[in-house]
């Protein structure tokens, strides 16, 4: 079997379309942003080496692992190699492999980007494959959303905090780290390719490439440079050109880009009112 793929970045960055390049052409099995990993591997799950407490574990997060298959607990159980949680979490990815003939496993998710040394920890065969997108686009495409960063300038600090993080971490990760640029997958597709094949040892790169020709993403390539203004650029390169600049990405601002200190507080401070709002609508919606 292929090795275990955890696919990191920013929100934002590509980590899905990453996620469907696992799927459809390296053929993994791959789980959508499972964010039970980290939190349950805090828990007390009783004493692994005994069947009825894995079992237990494995009903608890085979929903969120995938809730479309039909599990077959005893099945999977059978997949357990060592009487810990991280075993217990492969056998049921690799119970899904079975069931859709895959022949590799991973997930992605971005927040498991601050968590890449314990993740490295629970799963000691892991291999982390960090999607990197230029600031001004990710900064660009959260604020449209409903949940992160509201403004561009919290939205640029999010993107240089989350990335520096996953450059510390990789420092712990010999041989166990790889780095695509969102822009490269399409502008440079076959070394790209070829270079994420080798890293996961699949001979699949030819299939890659077509695939990523026949996508239309082309127009997210650096659609900040035809879209964002000026002002907009110039706070996106407040909060991250050093960051910019260290990972190899055209800056507009050749110096320090400008902002007082007032008005990086404000921006601040309302990006976290607005979140709580958006919290508090959510919890009234939910009740």
């Amino acid at each position: 079997m292929l090795p275990l793929v955890i696919v990191v970045g920013t929100g934002r960055s590509g980590t899905s379309t990453l996620w469907r390049i696992f799927l459809n052409t390296f053929n993994y099995a791959m789980a959508y942003e499972p964010r039970f990993v980290i939190p349950y591997s805090r828990e007390q799950h009783g004493d692994l080496k005994q069947l009825a407490n894995q079992r237990r574990l494995l009903e608890r997060i085979a929903p969120e692992l995938n809730h479309e298959i039909d599990w077959d607990f005893d099945a999977a159980l059978r997949e357990v190699v060592s009487p810990d949680y991280g075993s217990v979490v492969l056998a049921g990815l690799r119970f899904i492999a079975g069931v859709q003939s895959k022949s590799g496993i991973g997930w992605k998710d971005p927040s498991d980007s601050y968590h890449m040394r314990d993740l490295a920890k629970l799963f000691p065969s892991a291999k982390f494959v960090h999607i990197m997108r230029n600031a001004h686009d990710v900064a660009a495409s959260l604020v449209s959303r409903t949940w992160g960063p509201t403004n561009l300038y919290t939205g640029g600090l999010y993107w240089s905090r989350t990335i520096e993080e996953i450059w510390r971490a990789k420092e712990s990760l010999p041989g166990r780290f790889h780095e695509v640029r969102f822009e490269d997958l399409f502008e440079r597709p076959e070394p790209t390719a070829e270079a994420l094949a080798t890293f996961i040892d699949s001979p699949m790169a030819p299939k890659l490439v077509n695939y990523i020709q026949r996508r239309r993403e082309a127009d997210r390539i650096l659609a900040w440079k035809r879209n964002m203004s000026r002002d907009g650029r110039r706070l996106v390169e407040a909060a991250a050109q050093q960051t910019l600049i260290t990972a190899g990405y055209d800056t507009e601002f050749h110096g320090q880009a400008k902002i007082s200190s007032a008005e990086a507080g404000w921006l601040v401070a309302t990006d976290f009112c607005r979140r709580g709002a958006r919290r508090a609508r959510r919890q009234l919606a939910q009740k």
